[in-house]
């Protein structure tokens, strides 16, 4: 289990654990694969209040990929939320959660992973704006 040690937003310490062995090895290796792909086509990372929202083109294949990425990843990480919204112009995947998970999120996905929230990264403007409603 890969427990991570966070700061959330008011200081408190949080302890989150990803449990990467409820994959076993091809799961891994498949979750991987659809990172590395998701990551060669997204287009922009969006702060939000609670977490990060990734943008990428309204392509089905794109979003068959982001839901079977979210299937695994959510096993390892249940402490996470994900939502997937779709329209004509764009498919974001929001990842989000309780406390520390947004500072987990950055430390996760950060230089050196395929889906880097720091490249791209947009600044929500609207702080009264709900990460639902992007």
């Amino acid at each position: 289990m890969e427990r991570a040690s966070v700061v959330d937003s008011i200081g408190t310490p949080v302890d989150l654990a990803c449990d990467r062995e409820t994959l076993d090895h091809d799961e891994r290796a498949i979750h991987a694969d659809l990172l590395r792909r998701l990551s060669q086509h997204r287009q922009a990372t969006t702060e939000l209040v609670d977490g990060y929202a990734f943008t990428f083109p309204p392509r089905s294949e794109l979003l068959a990929d982001l839901a079977a990425w979210v299937a695994l990843e959510r096993r390892c990480c249940p402490f996470l939320r994900f939502a997937i919204s779709i329209d004509a112009a764009s498919t974001v995947l929001e990842l989000s959660g309780g406390r520390g998970a947004k500072e987990f999120i950055r430390l996760e996905f950060t230089s050196g992973h395929p889906i880097d929230v720091s490249s791209s990264l947009v600044h929500e403007t609207d702080s009264s704006r709900h990460p639902s409603d992007v």
